[in-house]
């Protein structure tokens, strides 16, 4: 159903229960056009929105739930209500906005703003009843065990499910015709379930994707939805917790449902009113310590002092569960249900977290990660090993808390070295891992961290780690290296000279000293007033501080000897070296961490560059990814080996190739690219175009030669990629009217070739398009509905531009050598 549809009636499947103890399927009417549908919207104001009959006692299905009477062709819109709706008409209101905020395409004004008309009553006897005079039908919905909680793919046209009031005697389930499979529930266990189903001790809602009559011996065969996904010695147990005593920690359900995603949560009393008025938030996770990887949403409620928790958990190697964080990459944006032990509602409310949009991606790409390294335990025990867990240990915060950096007060330099400590601390990979997969906290808002933490250093004239170096250079902070050191030289002096230097003694030397390790390692010559500094002009030379935590050891002998005391350097010496350097670069668990200590050298040899790009066939993604950033770094000098990657066998390798060399932009890469945008079979041809694209408009006139020595037979492919190239050249040079790039394309469309004046059109009419995937690339704009929920180009771009979750440099230091 569209918003121009000629019947805007909109009905899904429920499970009811009749007042004999049978349940069957009914439609329950959420829409109707009176106009198409004047008898069902008859029907509904004397028995209520929903259609079906019991088989056993012949009962009619007759519920009060709120409906919306349509009439577009007089552009207006009735909410139908029961008198006792009143308590619960904002409720109601609020879903049915929701659900048109989640779908602009539906929305007409006159629908944002239906009447009210409590209209609907049950006292008439209804004609079709075949066995009137029975009491109203009294809800009692079953609940059914799942072994796990299951992400459910629902049909995309279908709406967002509106809340239904606690007293409704209809279960709204989910649409017909989804199924989850590999449901395992013990004997012990569904018999368990039955009982209290019989004894009429336990509600709850079941979906089923047949429309036949369901009895408890039935059930077991079923393949089957609930909404719940709780096993039943969990609900049971839940049912025995007293009435006043919190459950701290729940198990919910993750799933996808009319479009959104819901989390469901089962609770006794006490836990259903404190979660019901206390402040809830909610994240995406990735628990990495439980011998698999649990993925999912985890929300908090903290009120009056206590704290709970609800994890709803997928498994990440399941289908569906990529749509379901597909929706989450796009916007983190959640339904919350809550129901007791019944199955009738608490509290539903929407959380959406601004920033963790990107966090919900990194969760699910993590997940992935590791379930491709086999994991010992598998999801259910995994899952049950969550259960045990306490909250305190849930919610352990990260042994570096944002917080302390945060709260620093950038105003001296002794106080931005603390901060500058401090964020060394909190992005180690252990730490920010836990910070941005467990803790929540956005990614946006760690790069602002950073971003003035770094900007007080440069102020300051103080050098951060080494992480971080290119986080400053080509940054709108420094323009390059040599840049970055004249401003930390002039930065520190002028500190000095003011009388505003607030730093001990100690770590003033060491703030000389580190600008010093900059020039050395990225092959700054040494200023002149950096070297007196350091020797001492006008004063004692500065101390370096000790590194070491060991205590200081006492040593006899000559302290400074002769120069020529020194054994020089032998061939040999250099041979075992470069021979330890090959076998350390072939070892799966040191290769990434020689290798980053290779690239990140003062001096960088051709040989040892040649031995790192041996390496890289060898590499996993994770290790790829990693040392991206270093290689970059390093220029003209990666180009010829970066070059030779573009016939690489492996995809991942020819991908990343073409990204750097575009970075790089030197302008040797330009012809063997355009060579390979018309070898390569995969879509790797997109990130080469896209790459070719920062060149700028010079690669115009050899992408032209490419289409004139193409063969007649191969014009049409050669066509279309060189119209892609061409398209990525004036989006990247600004796509301004009068840009260089748009002309050097607008100028090729009324030339007499028809295979460059087709390639020009086409460049120019799929802008917009090319545009957005380029944004989708590089992180700048959520995923679209085709894309998985990310590929390795846009990794990559990340990779080099945003977290460094990579190797440690004390790690590297433990290499030697």
């Amino acid at each position: 159903m569209k918003a121009d549809a000629a019947d805007w009636s909109w009905s899904t499947e429920v499970v009811y229960a009749c007042v004999c103890g049978a349940y069957f399927l009914a439609k329950r009417w959420r829409w109707i056009d009176e106009k198409a549908r004047a008898r069902e919207a008859q029907k509904a104001l004397r028995r209520g929105p929903v259609e079906g009959q019991c088989r056993d006692c012949g009962r009619v299905a007759s519920a009060r739930l709120p409906w919306i009477s349509l009439h577009p062709e007089q552009r207006q819109a009735r909410l139908i209500l029961a008198t006792h709706h009143r308590a619960e008409l904002t409720e109601v209101m609020r879903q049915h906005l929701d659900w048109l905020e989640r779908r602009p395409e539906w929305v007409v004004g006159w629908l944002l703003q239906p009447t009210l008309d409590f209209a609907m009553t049950l006292d008439e006897q209804d004609d079709e009843d075949t066995n009137p005079g029975r009491p109203a039908p009294k809800a009692r919905p079953i609940v059914v065990a799942a072994a796990t909680p299951t992400v459910v793919a629902q049909p995309a046209a279908q709406p967002a499910p509106v809340k239904e009031p606690a007293r409704a005697p209809v279960v709204v389930a989910s649409p017909v015709g989804v199924k989850v499979t590999g449901v395992d529930v013990s004997d012990e266990d569904f018999a368990a379930a039955v009982d209290a189903i019989e004894d009429d001790e336990l509600d709850a809602g079941i979906e089923t994707s047949e429309p036949a009559e369901l009895e408890a011996e039935d059930l077991e065969a079923e393949e089957f939805v609930t909404e719940d996904f709780v096993e039943a010695d969990e609900v049971l147990a839940a049912v025995a917790e007293p009435p006043g005593e919190l459950l701290e920690t729940v198990v919910g359900a993750l799933a996808l449902s009319g479009g959104g995603v819901r989390v469901t949560a089962a609770m006794n009393p006490a836990s259903g009113e404190f979660w019901r008025t206390a402040d809830v938030k909610m994240r995406p996770v990735l628990l990495r310590d439980f011998g698999y990887p649990l993925l999912g949403v985890r929300a908090v409620a903290e009120g009056l002092g206590r704290r709970a928790v609800v994890d709803a958990m997928v498994d990440i190697a399941e289908p569906g569960v990529e749509d379901l964080f597909l929706q989450l990459a796009r916007q983190f944006h959640v339904q919350l249900a809550l129901v007791d032990e019944r199955g009738a509602a608490i509290d539903e409310r929407i959380i959406s977290s601004e920033g963790l949009s990107r966090n919900a991606s990194m969760c699910y790409e993590g997940a992935r990660g590791v379930l491709s390294k086999q994991p010992a335990l598998t999801f259910e025990q995994a899952l049950r090993k969550l259960a045990a867990t306490p909250i305190d240990k849930r919610l352990t915060p990260a042994k570096y808390p944002v917080e302390v950096v945060d709260t620093i007060e950038l105003a001296s330099p002794a106080r931005a070295w603390e901060a500058l400590d401090f964020l060394d601390d909190l992005s180690k990979k252990e730490n920010l891992t836990h910070l941005l997969e467990v803790e929540g906290l956005s990614v946006s808002a760690y790069e602002n961290l950073r971003r003035r933490v770094l900007e007080a250093s440069l102020r300051f004239g103080l050098t951060p780690a080494t992480r971080f170096w290119r986080r400053v250079i080509g940054s709108d902070l420094v323009g390059n290296a040599d840049d970055w050191v004249a401003k930390l030289i002039a930065a520190r002096k002028n500190t000095i000279d003011d009388g505003f230097d607030d730093l001990s003694p100690l770590q003033s030397g060491e703030a000389w000293h580190r600008i010093r390790d900059l020039c050395h390692r990225k092959r700054v010559a040494e200023p002149a007033a950096l070297a007196a500094v350091l020797a001492g002009a006008g004063g004692r030379a500065p101390m370096r501080m000790r590194r070491s935590t060991q205590p200081p050891v006492s040593a006899s002998g000559e302290i400074g000897g002769d120069d020529s005391q020194k054994k020089p350097t032998s061939r040999r010496t250099t041979a075992r070296g470069e021979v330890r350097r090959g076998a350390d670069l072939q070892n799966p668990k040191l290769r990434l961490a020689r290798a980053t200590d290779i690239l990140s050298g003062a001096m960088v040899s051709p040989q040892a560059l040649g031995q790192v790009f041996d390496a890289l066939d060898e590499f996993d993604i994770g290790e790829l990814l990693a040392i991206l950033p270093n290689l970059s770094e390093l220029g003209p000098r990666v180009v010829p080996g970066l070059i030779d990657k573009l016939a690489a066998p492996r995809r991942e390798l020819r991908q990343a190739a073409s990204i750097i060399l575009g970075l790089i932009g030197d302008r040797r890469a330009v012809e063997p690219m355009i060579r390979r945008l018309v070898e390569e079979r995969t879509s790797v041809w997109i990130d080469i175009a896209r790459a070719l694209g920062t060149f700028g408009p010079r690669v115009i006139g050899p992408l032209c030669d490419l289409l004139q020595e193409t063969p007649a037979r191969e014009r049409d492919f050669t066509v279309r990629r060189v119209a892609r190239a061409m398209a990525e050249v004036v989006v990247s040079d600004g796509d301004d009217e009068g840009g260089p790039g748009r002309v050097a394309v607008e100028a090729l469309v009324d030339v007499g070739d028809p295979a460059l004046s087709g390639s020009a059109r086409e460049a120019l009419a799929t802008l917009n398009d090319v545009r957005s995937a380029g944004q989708m690339a590089r992180g700048e704009k959520p995923l679209d509905e085709d894309t998985v929920v990310r590929g390795f180009s846009r990794l990559a771009y990340e990779a080099i531009t945003v977290p460094e979750m990579e190797v440690d440099m004390n790690d590297l230091e433990d290499l030697g050598g």
